[in-house]
């Protein structure tokens, strides 16, 4: 699952860096302003089928079949009422063009709920190797028909028609992978919607602290503004989110099947933070630290006003993506209530703090109320869970501790460097900073991790697995 989304998020970051010189930020700004609207109608109406189908302990074909009809049910509608809205968006924002890239949305919205449900099936039972080979061929199509027609129109036009062969590829490969064809069914629509309810309200709110968010900043500030907030929290948040989505994936699976040993929770819930504690801490601030450099390396001049966006949405990408693997506890525990409570008290925080701050800094200011809402969130958090597990706090900073040792030391080695050492050209600057960050990580926690007498944990089982990958026999402990 690791690899799957490297690669498939690794043509995905080099789409963008291909697009964002090919098209103006006002292009990426038309989309994303289009998509609040689509986005909001998902998140009033998505059910969440899957969740239920890998909770279940038993599942049939009426289950299976039950969520295709609600998918294709609920799919319909979203797409009947965009229709009608399209000319109303337009107005809304003043834009004339959304109105046939709202239609554009209808139609891949259509298109995405006839999706084969069988596919699921490769979460539930754990064959990620058959996911792996599904959504990598999507992603592989999808880039090849954007970046095509990006260089021949240079429109938006390019970011419309590769998410319609995004669309269509899914439901005709998951009818190919998967032997399983759907039927109408109604039988299990209580029984989802009875579990799925929790799941509606926390995509409604975590709609509001997402695209929400957008729908503010293109209403008040305009399409290029969103087309910069949008780029800027995509490439701070995409290392972290990335790399943490994969082992969010199986940890649903896994979690679901401990639901009844709490012990055992617990200690593979922890196993799992520290895990991500490990790749994604050193990531995430990493795009912090060094924002100033990649993003004229690798956006170009257009885009230097999302760098200061960056260093602040990459550390609340980190810390939100540290703790993101806790959603999957309370699913598997059947308390999606949780989740809609936790969404709930972030989106309390946000608002009033994005009103202030976006009046004083502008863009930058929706960063740090994000930040504000993103701190009230870990606090509440960590306190459900402890209660959840029955878990002191001290476990949970073990199994991070040395991570965000190493990641601090990080962070003042690069900035140590870059003070003392001038590098004229951006390449060699952003290749020793990136150099130096990755060493000094690296040295530091192979040196706390000896210091503490080589503790079982996350840098015991990535050794572990280096070492069986490359069949290395391990040094004894």
């Amino acid at each position: 699952m690791m690899t799957m989304r490297l690669f498939n998020r690794s043509v995905g970051f080099i789409s963008t860096l291909i697009l964002a010189r090919l098209l103006v930020p006002e292009d990426f700004g038309l989309i994303a302003m289009a998509m609040v609207f689509s986005s909001l109608l998902v998140a009033i109406s998505d059910m969440s089928v899957h969740v239920p189908l890998i909770q279940k302990s038993v599942i049939d074909d009426a289950d299976l079949n039950s969520a295709w009809s609600l998918q294709v049910m609920l799919s319909l509608a979203q797409s009947v009422v965009l229709t009608l809205a399209a000319s109303w968006v337009a107005e809304f924002y003043g834009e004339p063009r959304l109105e046939s890239i709202v239609y554009a949305l209808a139609l891949i919205t259509l298109v995405g709920g006839l999706q084969n449900t069988g596919v699921i099936m490769f979460q539930r039972d754990m064959q990620f190797h058959k996911e792996f080979v599904f959504l990598s061929i999507v992603r592989i199509l999808t880039f090849v028909v954007t970046i095509s027609i990006a260089f021949w129109l240079r429109s938006y036009i390019a970011l419309l028609s590769g998410m319609l062969v995004g669309a269509a590829s899914r439901v005709i490969l998951s009818f190919v992978m998967h032997n399983h064809r759907p039927r109408w069914c109604v039988e299990k629509f209580l029984e989802f919607f009875h579990f799925s309810k929790w799941m509606l309200l926390n995509n409604i709110l975590k709609f509001l602290g997402q695209r929400g968010v957008e729908l503010v900043i293109g209403k008040t500030m305009g399409a290029r503004s969103v087309g910069l907030f949008s780029i800027g929290s995509e490439i701070a948040t995409l290392p972290t989110t990335e790399l943490a989505a994969p082992i969010n994936r199986v940890s649903l699976s896994g979690y679901s099947r401990l639901q009844g040993d709490e012990n055992a929770l617990k200690q593979s819930y922890l196993d799992v933070l520290g895990l991500i504690a490990l790749v994604v801490l050193p990531t995430g601030i990493g795009i912090a630290i060094s924002a100033d450099r990649l993003v004229p390396l690798l956006l170009g001049e257009n885009w230097i006003a999302t760098i200061p966006l960056i260093e602040v949405l990459a550390v609340v990408g980190s810390v939100s993506c540290l703790l993101s693997n806790s959603g999957s506890v309370f699913l598997a525990k059947g308390k999606p209530r949780l989740l809609a409570f936790i969404s709930l008290i972030r989106i309390l925080a946000l608002i009033p703090a994005m009103i202030y701050l976006s009046s004083v800094y502008g863009l930058v200011g929706v960063a740090f109320a994000m930040m504000l809402a993103t701190a009230v969130w870990v606090a509440l958090i960590l306190t459900l869970l402890m209660r959840e597990l029955s878990m002191h706090l001290q476990e949970l900073v073990a199994v991070i501790l040395r991570p965000v040792i190493a990641v601090i030391s990080m962070a003042a080695m690069v900035r140590f460097a870059g003070i003392n050492v001038q590098v004229s050209n951006l390449w060699i600057d952003t290749a020793l900073t990136i150099s130096v960050g990755a060493l000094t990580y690296s040295l530091c926690i192979v040196l706390l991790w000896f210091i503490s007498r080589r503790p079982l944990g996350a840098e015991t089982r990535l050794a572990e697995l280096c070492a069986s990958s490359l069949r290395w026999p391990l040094i004894s402990r």
